[in-house]
């Protein structure tokens, strides 16, 4: 996991991405969350966020 090779927790990953640290975990756990927050969190880990079509 991205978090963890950095060793942050999910208080310092949720500061970074500027949400909540529930919102951290949400994600984690495969909760539905929002695409703000969700490429928040990718950008913060310096990540890219790919969304495609179903259907």
């Amino acid at each position: 996991m991205a978090r963890h090779h950095r060793g942050w927790s999910q208080t310092k990953l949720a500061t970074r991405a500027q949400v909540s640290r529930p919102t951290v975990a949400r994600i984690e756990a495969g909760q539905s969350v929002s695409t703000e927050s969700l490429t928040k969190v990718a950008r913060a880990l310096e990540h890219a966020l790919l969304m495609t079509p179903t259907s």
